[in-house]
């Protein structure tokens, strides 16, 4: 039987991203990847709306043009800045991020609840106004988290600089107060077990990754673009692209997606 194979496009301002494109593998297996690492611009978190919303442009034209059925904006910051203005641009699904402040809130139903981010989503309307929504049913403490992810980019996410950054932005907070840790950044998943060093095994932490994987899979369904097929009628397909140094960041991709699927794929570059 032949299988209807879509094209999902999805970016990141670097290796962030991976941690939504392993979830989406996994409920999408019959699909093919087009993940773009816009490493040469990242952080994004420390870019302008303009720039940022330039070349979340600059990169979905290039994934329609290779005939992407969606796009994924694989990217808290991205997603405040241009998701609105991208979905006008273009006639494909465009799927974005969320802090994961609601299933926090619901989960957890004591204990302050601790939102790490870059400083551009601590500060976006789209953020403050989810804080409002939540804000008064809960403490919530908003964390600008600057240099992680440039350390995380390098592949010093289990490097004594991470941790030292990791202990100057914890410093004054009393984390035993905290039963819930939302991970406001893609870039940020990979940092759960530094984490818990700080934390220990109480504290729950959130992302929206799984949430965002789901969401593709509807819209994709919804449009007659996915094929309810098992895991085991095709093999994932993974093409890797990346703005900034090819030798470093595509090598760092293929290494950080086969942590994240803990499997044997197919991954062309």
């Amino acid at each position: 039987m032949k299988v209807y194979s879509p094209l999902i496009g999805m970016f990141d301002s670097g290796v962030g991203g991976l941690t939504v494109l392993a979830e989406a593998v996994r409920l999408l297996p019959a699909a093919r990847f087009f993940y773009y690492a816009d490493s040469a611009f990242a952080p994004y978190g420390e870019k302008s709306r303009d720039e940022i919303l330039a070349r979340c442009f600059y990169i979905a034209d290039e994934m329609t043009k290779r005939g992407a059925s969606a796009i994924c904006v694989a990217c808290n910051t991205a997603t405040s800045s241009a998701i609105v203005e991208m979905r006008r641009r273009y006639t494909i699904p465009i799927v974005g991020m969320e802090p994961a402040l609601k299933p926090a809130v619901e989960s957890c139903p004591a204990g302050k609840i601790l939102v790490l981010g870059t400083t551009f989503t601590i500060h976006e309307p789209k953020y403050q106004a989810l804080l409002r929504r939540f804000g008064e049913m809960r403490e919530i403490v908003s964390l600008p988290c600057p240099g992680l992810v440039n350390l995380i980019e390098a592949g010093e996410k289990d490097s004594p600089a991470m941790k030292r950054c990791l202990q100057e932005l914890l410093k004054g907070h009393q984390l035993h107060e905290f039963s819930a840790v939302v991970l406001g950044c893609t870039h940020f998943v990979y940092l759960k077990k530094n984490l818990r060093e700080f934390f220990g095994g109480g504290v729950q932490f959130f992302d929206g990754n799984s949430g965002t994987a789901r969401q593709l899979a509807r819209v994709l369904t919804e449009r007659g673009k996915q094929s309810k097929v098992d895991a085991t009628c095709s093999k994932e397909s993974i093409t890797f692209e990346t703005s900034g140094d090819s030798e470093h960041v595509l090598p760092l991709c293929r290494n950080l997606i086969s942590e994240l699927l803990n499997s044997s794929q197919t991954i062309s570059v």
